[in-house]
């Protein structure tokens, strides 16, 4: 099945925005880039392969291989989390059931892969509900209804991280909050713009 949003070709071009004294090694744009060619899916996972690419003032900094997860019953998009982004290997990921409604909820975890460094091995409770639908205020989808996913992980080995994700039926993942509660800061990751997309 090919996937309705995250289509092969499609770029989705992020703004970054991080706290004041949140060190991302000046990195303030993300390209989401859907592989043409699938390197990623196997029988287990059925992911598509998409790459992060990471921007300071327009020039390539560094550049991550992952997968996003798309069919008929959910969307699930593993976050940029190269570098200084290792954060968000710890929070919940973005994921939204195709037949979302307010209310729902889900209570999973994240088992680290081996190339985390001290974070490896490590099993991360997590938590998300669905708020609401909502009216998103800036960026690419500015203006439209969204759905809005806060999720929280309790406990972490760099603490407490609350998130806040932001769906549109169109364009997917459209901006993704990250709120380090025990350091006080925050990123916030906004899709701009998107190409390729039929």
């Amino acid at each position: 099945m090919e996937n309705g949003i995250y289509q092969r070709g499609r770029i989705v071009s992020y703004q970054v925005q991080a706290s004041d004294g949140f060190d991302l090694d000046n990195i303030d744009s993300i390209d989401l880039v859907v592989a043409a060619e699938n390197v990623w899916q196997n029988s287990l996972s059925k992911q598509t392969t998409i790459y992060w690419k990471f921007y300071s003032q327009d020039t390539l900094f560094a550049a991550e291989v992952t997968g996003v997860k798309e069919n008929e019953k959910k969307i699930f998009l593993h976050p940029p989390r190269s570098g200084k982004f290792i954060f968000a290997e710890l929070a919940p990921f973005p994921d939204i059931s195709t037949r979302a409604e307010k209310g729902a909820w889900s209570i999973g975890y994240t088992l680290i892969p081996a190339g985390y460094g001290d974070f490896s091995g490590s099993k991360i409770d997590t938590y998300d509900t669905v708020i609401n639908k909502i009216i998103i205020q800036d960026g690419i989808a500015a203006g439209d209804s969204v759905w809005l996913i806060n999720g929280c992980t309790p406990k972490s080995p760099i603490g407490k991280i609350r998130t806040a994700f932001y769906f549109h039926d169109k364009y997917g993942f459209v901006k993704m909050i990250y709120n380090l509660v025990d350091s006080n800061q925050s990123v916030s990751i906004t899709a701009v713009s998107s190409q390729g997309f039929q």
